[in-house]
């Protein structure tokens, strides 16, 4: 019989290869959509349903089909802590709250972000057992909801990921570094990120089919992903640009104060608009710190998962969608 996933934020860039990746798999898909539109291809075991998380009438009646619940909505920018408790915190406990009452769903997966751990000392990627400091008021609103989320008693397992920087076709957040790359700038930031972790959005998906296939996994779990290499710098990742782009790059020094000044200008523009910038004094909050690697061990060692998108292959399929798509 077909398994039915209930999926929330699969309009984002994670969810929309996630409801790809589940369907191909043969699952049933129901799909929460709150206010962008699906704009992927129709499917016949696919269900559309609109409605906003912290609203559970005209959705929680759907959980009484579902076999797994993923809750893969959230926003990583937001104008104040507010707003990030609201859509990250307390919209994940609506939602496992609602699921609680149905004894059908044997597994809620929740996709939260490394931020919620916190950064790594340079050169000692973090594990899951290490004591979770996050420094952005985004990291602090998703370790709530981890927190509320194991507290919480239900008939279902939880299962928390928590990924790095994602990255893959259709995603706006990566671009601006392959912009670069094209535009040969190689940016040099001394007092900033240079180690860090990645993972190619679908090996992140196909990971997250095995965790719903695994029989193994039927307690509460924490784990960590990556490209199957905890640590890449961003010498590597820019010597990697030049090759696959064909372009030489030219060092460009960032001065902190520059840095920095870029993501509050680009914050206070948005808070006169009305509007949410990517570019925040949180995020910056984020980036100014030195590493944010982490191992992967504990579930790629569960699962016997082969990474496909190692991050030399990864980058080159990202630029081959940027390019057939003309984003570059």
């Amino acid at each position: 019989m077909t398994e039915h996933i209930f999926l929330t934020g699969g309009t984002g860039f994670i969810g929309r290869h996630l409801t790809d990746v589940l369907l191909k798999n043969g699952f049933t898909v129901t799909l929460l959509v709150h206010k962008k539109t699906y704009q992927g291809a129709d499917h016949p075991n696919l269900n559309i349903v609109h409605g906003d998380i912290r609203h559970p009438s005209p959705w929680k009646h759907i959980l009484s089909n579902a076999d797994i619940v993923i809750h893969a909505a959230g926003s990583v920018s937001e104008m104040n802590f507010y707003r990030y408790i609201s859509i990250n915190t307390e919209a994940t406990m609506i939602l496992a709250r609602e699921c609680s009452l149905h004894d059908n769903i044997r597994q809620f997966i929740f996709i939260s972000s490394l931020s919620a751990a916190g950064p790594s000392e340079p050169g000692n990627p973090i594990r899951e057992f290490y004591p979770a400091d996050p420094v952005s008021e985004y990291g602090k609103s998703k370790l709530m909801a981890e927190g509320r989320l194991l507290n919480l008693a239900t008939p279902f397992s939880k299962i928390i990921i928590r990924p790095p920087a994602v990255y893959g076709p259709c995603d706006n957040a990566f671009l601006p570094v392959f912009k670069m790359a094209v535009n040969r700038i190689r940016l040099v930031y001394n007092h900033g990120i240079s180690e860090f972790s990645l993972i190619h959005v679908m090996d992140l998906c196909n990971i997250i089919v095995q965790v719903i296939l695994s029989p193994r996994l039927k307690q509460d779990e924490i784990f960590f992903v990556n490209d199957g290499e905890p640590m890449h710098t961003l010498e590597e990742l820019f010597d990697l640009m030049e090759k696959i782009t064909q372009r030489k790059t030219i060092p460009v020094q960032v001065h902190r104060l520059l840095f920095g000044g870029v993501f509050y200008l680009a914050e206070l523009s948005g808070t006169v608009m009305g509007k949410t910038h990517l570019l925040t004094v949180d995020k910056y909050r984020e980036l100014k710190q030195k590493a944010w690697t982490c191992h992967s061990y504990k579930l790629m060692d569960l699962l016997d998962y082969k990474i496909n998108y190692p991050l030399e292959i990864g980058l080159r399929d990202t630029y081959t969608w940027y390019r057939k798509h003309h984003w570059l």
